[in-house]
């Protein structure tokens, strides 16, 4: 996919695009107005994209603005260079019978750019957008996290078939939007929140394998609000939750 010129959304009631696997070519050029995530799941890399978003989410469990969830596969590894997010992302969730009815714990993955992220590397890239996340809980018998970044929610290494582990990289990264969680429950106090500048949470290997961050910067507030919830909250400007291992 190759842009020349900037694309004007601007009302188009626009629907994800699943399954896309090649290279997004934004050559500097902006898609405005978006309301929806460019992608779903993809397997795409991206470079010079810049996106201008006012879009919001009702009951999903993975929602960012260039895709829900970019992941590696046995023979690419996605790379995102040089591109931006600016705008509002929002995300309420209610009443999803899919998120909030479970009888497991359950993770949900909110970002600028990226609601989950496995073994992907990002580089010189940066999140303006103002995420505002507002999370209730009245039926599930599950402990419900929010795991939100001003980047990605949720950051894995992946592991090939044959065994190999491709880390997550963020190098030379930006968070300069405002971040704001908000959540209520009327379920004992199940929902607690992980919330970043620039990665909710992230899960690396041990060893050479190690998920990464280098010279990442946060300037954007972050604003955690719990009423009646006894689930541990944690904040930090960068990434307050690390499993496994993390360098840098």
């Amino acid at each position: 996919m190759l842009l020349v010129k900037d694309i004007d959304m601007e009302g188009v009631e626009w629907t994800p695009i699943e399954g896309y696997a090649n290279t997004v070519l934004g050559n500097g050029y902006a898609i405005k107005n978006l309301n929806a995530p460019l992608f779903g799941t993809t397997n795409a890399s991206f470079k010079g994209l810049h996106l201008q978003v006012n879009m919001s989410s009702n009951n999903r469990a993975r929602f960012g603005a260039l895709a829900c969830y970019i992941k590696a596969t046995d023979t690419a590894t996605p790379t995102v260079d040089h591109c931006t997010v600016s705008g509002t992302v929002t995300i309420k969730n209610t009443e999803g019978v899919d998120i909030t009815a479970k009888a497991n714990d359950t993770d949900l993955n909110f970002g600028g750019m990226f609601g989950r992220a496995d073994g992907v590397k990002i580089t010189d890239t940066e999140n303006k957008a103002t995420i505002n996340v507002t999370q209730m809980v009245s039926s599930s018998t599950a402990t419900i996290r929010g795991l939100v970044g001003g980047l990605v929610g949720h950051a894995n290494a992946f592991k090939q078939s044959n065994g190999t582990i491709v880390p997550t990289k963020y190098i030379n990264v930006v968070n300069s939007g405002d971040i704001n969680y908000n959540a209520t429950t009327e379920v004992d106090k199940k929902v607690g929140a992980r919330v970043g500048g620039i990665s909710g949470t992230i899960s690396g290997e041990t060893n050479n394998n190690k998920c990464v961050f280098e010279n990442c910067t946060n300037t954007g507030d972050i604003t955690v609000h719990s009423t009646d919830c006894d689930v541990d909250n944690y904040c930090a400007g960068i990434c307050p939750v690390f499993y496994g291992g993390v360098t840098n």
